[in-house]
């Protein structure tokens, strides 16, 4: 679920309600909090499922909903903050892998230009 547009504002006002309530509310006071602030709208209901299922940025248990760690940082720097970070860091630990990659090939080239050089020097 993309989480930008009216969602992405139904994800701040969930998370920061969270957040206002040390990270737990209960399922009644949040979805009659959602309902106030929204007039009965259904959308905020399915991005707050999209964060339980998709994102796992809360955790329902019973009649609670809590934030996960992920959530909690989410819920501080705001979320198009955090997805920005996490996007980035995405990036960089993939940019990581392919460099390693990138490192180990260039050292087998050079093992391989080294041992043709000692081949070749020996005969010579």
């Amino acid at each position: 679920m993309e989480l930008n547009g009216k969602n992405g504002e139904y994800a701040e006002y969930i998370l920061k309600k969270l957040y206002e309530h040390e990270g737990w509310i209960s399922s009644d006071e949040l979805l009659i909090a959602i309902h106030d602030k929204y007039d009965y709208d259904i959308g905020p209901e399915i991005v707050l499922h999209g964060l339980v299922d998709d994102s796992k940025l809360i955790i329902k248990d019973c009649e609670i909903y809590r934030l996960t760690r992920e959530g909690d940082k989410a819920a501080k720097k705001g979320l198009r903050r955090y997805e920005k970070k996490k996007s980035f860091m995405e990036k960089t630990i993939t940019m990581k892998q392919f460099l390693s990659v990138v490192a180990a090939l260039v050292s087998i080239i050079g093992t391989l230009i080294g041992i043709v050089i000692s081949i070749l020097s020996s005969r010579g």
